[in-house]
């Protein structure tokens, strides 16, 4: 995938955050760390809207987290 320069990007890089993940879900980590909306972390990655619902609840189990905002707080600081 294309990031935003022209050059490529890596969303499904596990990273430090890897809980068990999935490569898809750590490219819809990726882009929920970024405030990415559902909607748009779907058309991006080529998926319904549903799943990514699916996959965005199965981030925050596996992290142990309640919402959105903390996902992006725990990627912010590499937890």
């Amino acid at each position: 995938m294309r990031d935003g320069n022209g050059g490529e990007e890596d969303l499904a890089d596990p990273g430090p955050r890897n809980r068990n993940l999935t490569a898809r879900q750590n490219a819809v980590l990726e882009l929920l760390s970024r405030g990415e909306s559902n909607k748009a972390i779907a058309r991006r990655l080529g998926m319904r809207e549903g799943t990514v619902k699916v996959h965005v609840r199965q981030i925050l189990r596996k992290f142990g987290l309640m919402n959105r905002t903390q996902v992006a707080a725990v990627c912010a600081t590499g937890r």
